[in-house]
């Protein structure tokens, strides 16, 4: 079975926002069912058809604020309303209680290293599995990022948008390899993290230049090579590229789970419905790995076309800005 590499935060936003509220005894529970029906529905996936999870986390500390403190600032510092505030309070204390208690408690691998993102925990894994031969990895999250850790047995999958990529499907959409996408993002920045590019390239600007288009006379050209844009480009690098060199290898064994600890769960925050009928079938089928769907028909797991090397992986890349 392949593993099943899941941003917690990723797929606890989507619940919150997609689970109507649920409570017992005075205790918010919509973001717990939401990411347990989430993560079990996304591994009964025939793309995927595997119990094999592996939970990954964000460390409230960040190597990456000590290099450059406006990393995410926003994100951080943005004042909330009241409501807001209160639902954020709420989301992160079903996190905790999902990262902390209920998944380590059922037998689920929870990964977290200080200083270090999901990001980094997911690209390492996908370091490590990246042996060639069958798909040994699915990373889910909606991360972008993690194009770049995209390699001939690990893919990437986002359930919001039913976008899931390969290697070369990943080429295909973008123009360039996933190892090439790092420098992408280094020379036109992140957005969504705060970090900015060389003034005045882009997404479509960066893999231009990586693809040799522009002239050394053409102003993009000049804004890159110039020793402010290289500048930006070597902090960027530092910021952008997966994993963190920081981050530790990842013990890649096999969760051991406990369905009655995940059970007991169920009757401590009331979600009954996991208990009984089709819901509890398809929960024991998780459990013990046959991996049923509601019907009772077992899901055969297609075979993955194994994508084949591009070129720039035969030939090796022209190192940039040397």
């Amino acid at each position: 079975m392949v593993w099943v590499m899941i941003d917690l935060s990723y797929l606890s936003y989507r619940a919150l926002s997609s689970v109507p509220d649920l409570s017992h005894d005075s205790l918010p529970t919509g973001v717990v069912v939401g990411f347990l029906e989430a993560m079990r529905s996304i591994c009964l996936d025939p793309r995927i058809a595997s119990n094999k999870v592996a939970i990954c986390c964000d460390s409230k500390q960040s190597y990456r604020r000590q290099l450059f403190p406006e990393y995410k600032r926003k994100r951080r510092a943005e004042p909330l309303e009241a409501e807001e505030a209160a639902t954020r309070i709420t989301l992160h204390e079903q996190v905790d209680l999902l990262k902390n208690h209920l998944l380590p408690d059922s037998g689920f691998r929870v990964f977290m290293q200080t200083g270090c993102e999901s990001d980094d925990v997911m690209a390492q894994m996908a370091k490590q599995l990246d042996q060639g031969g069958d798909v040994a990895g699915v990373m889910v999250t909606a991360d972008g990022d993690l194009y770049q850790s995209i390699n001939h047995t690990v893919h990437w999958y986002d359930p919001a948008r039913n976008s899931y990529l390969d290697h070369l499907g990943f080429w295909e959409k973008k123009g360039v390899s996933p190892g090439e996408w790092a420098e992408v993002k280094a020379l036109a920045g992140c957005h969504t993290d705060e970090v900015p590019g060389i003034p005045g390239i882009g997404e479509k600007s960066a893999i231009e230049y990586l693809h040799g288009t522009y002239k050394r006379s053409h102003a993009r050209y000049k804004a890159i090579e110039t020793p402010e844009g290289l500048a930006i480009v070597e902090r960027n690098r530092k910021l952008v590229t997966l994993p963190h060199p920081k981050t530790k290898v990842v013990e890649l064994k096999d969760p051991v789970y406990k369905p009655e600890a995940f059970y007991r769960w169920c009757d401590k925050l009331g979600i009954k419905s996991f208990k009984d009928g089709g819901r509890r079938r398809l929960w024991d089928a998780f459990f013990s790995g046959s991996m049923v769907e509601v019907e009772g028909r077992q899901t055969a797991r297609p075979r993955l076309r194994r994508t084949r090397p591009l070129q720039e992986d035969v030939d090796g890349q022209m190192p940039l800005f040397k």
